[in-house]
């Protein structure tokens, strides 16, 4: 099989026949000793027949990665069975390293140096062309296996085969880009090994570094959909994993390829108006793998601070925050309203925010509605975020009243945390909004505050049958009494931050302190504290308020008297004004009269002199 001691045509010949023979007979041996032969045989003749062997190299790289699988022991097969989270995942990925040092992938990677480099330009070039058939058909093998490969080191291997086929021949692999990914992307939908995601990301990475831009952005936008319409809800930390545990799927599958494809070139720089409002939403997932993987991608591709970002695409992230309100996934509605607050928070984005005030608010108000689902709380802290913007310019809105209201029911949510948020929030917007509302307003927030502050009912022993369900009782019990505590100490700030129209002063002052001065009793330090520090609170306000009506009666009576004197000053200027103009007026008439006279006499003194030199002239004639 070497030509260098071969004729051509003997070596031809000689591939022919035993390259079918290894692959059919010897690989299937259930001889493990002809077995091993066989692929040591196989990777000499690749070695030494140089581009002879190219008619069956497609027919070779399809063999040798379907049987990469059986290089595998008992062994490891056992332990991956066995094995679960991210014991599993390392066991997986140990297996994958070894890949590339089987002798049956090392004859698949060195029949890519025998590939064209690129796809033949005319249809004269005959060998040329011969290649380029054996190339498609050895990348559509290799694209089956993706989709049919069974064994975690068949599909892992092709997809390895694929990324080094982008890598050595880049100028040929960009004419099957479309082939390669969409093969990619339907593999996806049954593979569960998240160590093989990760090599499909970053196969799909290096198959479109060297695609067309319109392509590029393509694949970009349908792995942000990707992540938008993924439905799967991932266990977490909070679910008793570890905090670095690695979960697949469609979410972490498209943050790892987006992370793959910001470090192979600048296909995500130019596409980042399709991506960035997915990148910020993502980076506050549930998941705290999914987290992870996007916080490195916002790192890597996006330059500048948060705010430079939130100035340069802050209407696209409000768009998009807009879009993810209104789908029904919680999750999107979770991390968009944390996006809002951050946004919020951000003085680059105070102006857009105010500007999209109402659409913000109607968006959030909407989804609000139905059950409280995990997290839901984070839309009442957007709403705020919006509420307080709007509030801090200053500027006549009616936000302010329309979130109030939508706060008012949610303060009175049997669920104790979800309505000690809405508190907390409220007493946030009343901080900030500097004008009290109207009377039936404030009334409402009063008496709904008024009412968290009453100790719910707990349950009763005596309806207990057994110890199992007292225990059950008691830990309820507790658990109500402790959401109380902190919603009550919520309805006490919210109380604090009220402002009592001047109506309404004399009729709820007292009923508000005499409701609190009850919990300055309470068995619980935490309630006696709160309301403690809101009575203190109420009444400087009042004292304050006491305060500055006898400062602004004083002041004017001293501005009384500064305006008489200013008046009385301004009064004598004037005068002084017209006698001086009076004086003014009389010494230049006295001036006028006595040029007058000087100007007559000079004028006959002028004219005398005249008169004589007229009679000199004619004596002299």
């Amino acid at each position: 099989c070497d030509p260098t001691a071969t004729a051509p045509s003997e070596v031809q010949k000689t591939i022919q026949l035993a390259i079918p023979l290894l692959l059919d007979v010897g690989l299937l041996s259930s001889v493990s000793e002809i077995r091993v032969s066989c692929v040591e045989q196989l990777q000499k003749i690749t070695k030494l027949s140089q581009h002879f062997i190219l008619p069956l190299a497609a027919r070779v790289v399809k063999v040798l990665l379907e049987f990469l699988s059986s290089s595998d022991s008992e062994v490891m097969n056992y332990l991956q069975t066995r094995s679960e989270g991210t014991a599993g995942l390392k066991l997986e990925e140990m297996r994958l390293a070894m890949i590339p040092q089987l002798p049956m992938f090392e004859t698949c990677v060195r029949l890519i140096q025998y590939l064209p480099n690129d796809a033949p330009k005319t249809e004269s070039e005959g060998f040329v062309d011969e290649q380029w058939e054996i190339t498609k058909e050895m990348v559509g093998n290799v694209c089956g296996i993706l989709k049919s490969g069974t064994g975690l080191l068949t599909r892992g291997g092709a997809a390895k085969w694929l990324s080094l086929l982008g890598s050595n021949r880049p100028s040929l692999i960009k004419h099957f880009s479309k082939k390669i990914v969409r093969s990619v992307m339907s593999s996806l939908s049954s593979e569960r090994s998240a160590a093989i995601q990760k090599l499909y990301a970053i196969t799909l990475a290096q198959t479109i570094r060297n695609a067309s831009p319109t392509f590029q952005t393509t694949v970009i936008q349908d792995l942000v959909k990707m992540y938008i319409e993924d439905s799967t809800v991932l266990p977490d930390e909070s679910d008793g994993h570890p905090v670095d545990a690695y979960f697949g799927g469609p979410r972490t599958f498209s943050g790892e390829a987006l992370l793959e494809i910001s470090r192979r070139g600048e296909a995500l720089k130019n596409s980042l108006v399709d991506a960035i409002a997915v990148m910020m939403l993502a980076r506050y997932d549930t998941s705290n793998c999914v987290r992870k993987i996007w916080t490195l991608i916002w790192e890597e591709s996006v330059l500048g601070g948060l705010s430079s970002v939130i100035r340069l695409y802050s209407q696209e992230i409000i768009d998009g925050v807009l879009l993810f309100l209104n789908e029904n996934s919680w999750r999107l509605k979770q991390s968009a309203s944390k996006v809002i607050v951050e946004i919020s928070k951000n003085s680059s984005g105070d102006e857009r925010i105010r500007e999209n005030a109402e659409k913000l608010q109607a968006s959030i108000l909407s989804a609000m509605k139905g059950r409280i689902f995990p997290g839901k709380y984070r839309l009442l802290e957007a709403l705020t975020a919006v509420t307080e913007v709007v509030c801090r310019f200053g500027k006549e809105s009616n936000v302010p009243k329309v979130t109030v209201n939508a706060l008012l029911p949610e303060c009175g949510k049997k669920d104790l945390v979800y309505s000690r948020h809405a508190l907390q929030c409220l007493a946030e917007i009343l901080k900030a909004n500097l004008t009290p509302f109207e009377d039936s307003i404030t009334i409402a927030i009063i008496d709904q505050s008024l009412n968290q502050t009453k100790t719910p009912e707990l349950q009763n022993d005596a309806d207990v049958q057994n110890d199992t369900e007292r225990e059950e009782q008691n830990n309820s019990n507790k658990k109500k009494a402790e959401d109380w505590k902190i919603a009550c100490a919520s309805a006490c700030l919210c109380l604090s931050e009220v402002k009592l129209p001047e109506s309404l002063i004399v009729t709820h002052f007292r009923k508000i302190i005499i409701s609190l001065s009850k919990l300055l009793c309470h068995e619980i330090p935490t309630i006696r504290t709160s309301s403690a520090t809101s009575i203190i609170k109420i009444l400087s306000k009042i004292i304050d308020n006491i305060t500055k009506q006898e400062y602004l009666k004083n002041e004017g009576k001293e501005w009384t008297k500064l305006y008489e004197q200013r008046k009385i000053k301004e009064t004598e200027r004037q005068n002084r004004i017209k006698e001086r103009k009076q004086k003014w007026g009389e010494e230049i008439n006295k001036r006028n009269i006595i040029f007058e006279k000087l100007k007559q006499e000079r004028m006959s003194q002028f004219l005398e002199k005249m008169k004589k030199l007229k009679l000199q002239i004619e004596e002299i004639e």
